[in-house]
């Protein structure tokens, strides 16, 4: 009898691997892409542009990638997702104008609108029908992914402050690293576990918490992706080195990755209304921080709640959305995307308009009143049984 060694990582482990290293090297590109354009003469509308470029094909392709990998398989697209995001982030990397980086920022998010709905639903798959796994499992993918997002903007900052343009060889490396772990993780179904099922939700009372958390993870993201895409011109108008603006925006990863810590811990949280309407007030009141500030510890703590903020909406759009039901997981998955994707398309959109002609503070009282018109909309879903 030849006994086989178990391998290293269980396919989950490798999926939660996976989006550490995608969120890594796309927090990293964010940061360098927008030094770079301020290195070639790139104007505010252009710093909002770029911030919207990454983002603007992502909306749509979610929304057909999650049908598609519904048909056809999670490790196809995701493979696929791997290659264009790679090539991209290589071209990048030689493009010597800001409409070069506008472009191949566009053709990057087209990739990784590939990426995340497979993977959620490859995820919602490996659990099966065991609901308390995949709380787990979720709490693990989003601590990974936020780590990610952390980590990124902590090597660009210092990377482009050292070697310039050649920071651009961090994103690169994770690009590759990300495609040898979806290689590596074996396709098709496969329950890792199989406990009982958890009591069974009303499903009008599922969607109306998914609609809830949509509203709520649009108006989060918005205000995460104008910070940004805006917050590298406002740092170096206020004299901040690239170190340190990368610090600071590293506090929203952190912020993310304490918030699903917490989270992860307990389903406390899950079918109330008022953690859903406390995190958007939270982020309504980070925009008005940055609006007024000056203090790069202010500036961090605006950062801080927005980060923490956008944790909850997101576990919560995704949590309910797997809740649902078995069928069409990764149609959903890509909605929730989609809904994000909304969000950081239109935040560095709105962000980029108003600073190029309201003042380089005026995207903070956009995300801010973004925010206020999220609880407003919140407000009018009544779930059937409102707790």
């Amino acid at each position: 009898m030849v006994v086989r060694p178990s391998p290293l990582l269980s396919p989950t482990q490798r999926l939660i691997v996976l989006s550490f290293l995608v969120d890594a090297g796309v927090a990293c590109l964010q940061l360098v892409v927008q030094l770079r354009a301020l290195q070639l003469g790139a104007p505010a509308l252009m710093s909002g542009l770029l911030g919207m470029a990454g983002f603007l094909l992502y909306v749509p392709v979610c929304l057909v990638a999650g049908r598609v990998c519904d048909r056809l398989g999670r490790r196809p697209v995701a493979l696929t997702s791997c290659l264009v995001c790679l090539l991209s982030w290589v071209a990048m990397w030689r493009a010597t104008a800001p409409e070069q980086l506008l472009v191949w920022s566009t053709v990057s998010g087209a990739g990784l609108g590939l990426m995340w709905p497979p993977v959620q639903a490859w995820l919602g798959d490996l659990c099966g029908d065991d609901g308390r796994l995949l709380n787990r499992t979720l709490g693990y993918f989003n601590i990974a992914w936020t780590a990610g997002l952390m980590v990124g903007p902590l090597a660009g900052g210092p990377a482009w402050e050292h070697w310039r343009v050649q920071a651009f060889v961090l994103p690169v490396a994770t690009g590759m690293l990300s495609l040898l772990a979806v290689l590596l993780t074996p396709a098709g179904r496969h329950h890792e576990a199989n406990e009982a099922p958890p009591p069974v939700v009303e499903p009008r009372l599922v969607l109306a918490f998914m609609l809830m958390a949509w509203i709520a993870v649009f108006a989060t993201s918005f205000a995460r992706g104008m910070m940004a895409a805006m917050f590298p011109r406002i740092g170096e108008a206020l004299t901040f080195s690239p170190t340190v603006v990368g610090r600071i925006m590293a506090v929203g990863g952190a912020a993310q990755l304490l918030a699903f810590v917490v989270t992860g811990a307990s389903a406390r949280w899950q079918y109330r209304r008022g953690p859903l309407l406390g995190v958007v007030a939270l982020a309504l009141g980070g925009q008005l921080l940055g609006q007024f500030t000056s203090s790069s510890w202010l500036f961090a703590l605006s950062f801080f709640v927005v980060g923490a903020a956008t944790s909850l909406t997101f576990v919560s759009g995704i949590t309910y959305a797997l809740h649902y039901s078995a069928a069409g997981r990764g149609l959903r998955a890509g909605i929730h995307e989609a809904v994000i994707g909304a969000g950081l398309v239109l935040g560095p959109l709105a962000g980029g308009l108003a600073g190029q002609y309201l003042g380089l503070r005026a995207p903070f009282g956009a995300g801010a009143a973004v925010c206020a018109l999220a609880l407003i909309a919140q407000l009018c879903v009544i779930p059937p049984r409102a707790r």
